[in-house]
């Protein structure tokens, strides 16, 4: 079993972290919003995107993106396109350097009109 993090709590990230655990992986899954890991962790759901959807058992969420992002050997990255540089800042002392990384992320960053890729690599 494959352990992965996806970070992201919204209806994307949760959506794939569903199918990265219904393919076998072991998925924690990053989210700001105490209460969308809560209601994960206890309900298995994440009501405030997803209200009628039982997720897996295999999905582990947490506010903590040091617990989230140790030792995983893959790694999605669900959020806003102008949120990414300042989370990836702060996370990649996290981050292992052998990860994978999956940029799940739309469009670019307004501020310098990069690609999302060319982000994730200006940063890392």
């Amino acid at each position: 079993m494959r352990q992965v993090a996806v970070m992201g709590g919204g209806a994307w990230a949760t959506a794939c972290a569903q199918v990265l655990a219904d393919a076998g992986n072991e998925v924690y899954l990053w989210a700001r919003d105490e209460k969308v890991v809560q209601d994960i962790n206890e309900n298995r759901h994440n009501s405030k995107f997803h209200p009628n959807v039982k997720l897996s058992s295999r999905i582990k969420a947490s506010s903590n993106p040091e617990e989230v992002l140790k030792d995983k050997e893959l790694v999605f990255f669900a959020l806003p396109a102008q949120s990414l540089r300042q989370n990836l800042e702060s996370w990649k002392t996290f981050v292992s350097p052998t990860a994978v990384y999956v940029s799940l992320i739309k469009g670019i960053e307004n501020s310098t009109k990069m690609r999302i890729t060319e982000v994730m690599m200006d940063v890392f």
